[in-house]
């Protein structure tokens, strides 16, 4: 007989926990946080972020929870014929430490004007 799981009450409250701590950070920025006045320092946080929270965006967006998930299980099944996975905290090196600062002293932004 197969067991069937179900959420239960811990799974509810972190849901919610999760949801009201981020719907808060948003009300919190929208109301009391008038530093952005324009598209291009909302985009680019005024060009003044430290380096960590770049990195950890970057390294947010190249990888994914299904791929963090997925690649365990896949070099468990197949080996390690899947080994492009491996190459991705190189180009995370790279990016940070090679591209960032290009882009960030030419001015560049993602709307293409300076």
């Amino acid at each position: 007989m197969a067991y069937k799981y179900h959420i239960g009450v811990a799974d509810y409250v972190a849901i919610v926990l999760t949801l009201l701590i981020s719907a808060g950070i948003g009300i919190k920025v929208r109301y009391f946080g008038n530093k952005q006045k324009t598209l291009k320092d909302y985009f680019m946080a005024g060009k003044n972020m430290s380096k960590f929270p770049v990195i950890l965006s970057i390294s947010v967006t190249m990888t994914s929870a299904i791929s963090m998930l997925g690649s365990p299980s896949e070099i468990y099944r197949y080996g390690l014929q899947p080994i492009g996975n491996l190459g991705m905290p190189i180009g995370i090196v790279l990016a940070v430490y090679l591209l960032i600062p290009v882009y960030f002293e030419c001015g560049y932004d993602s709307g293409g004007k300076n």
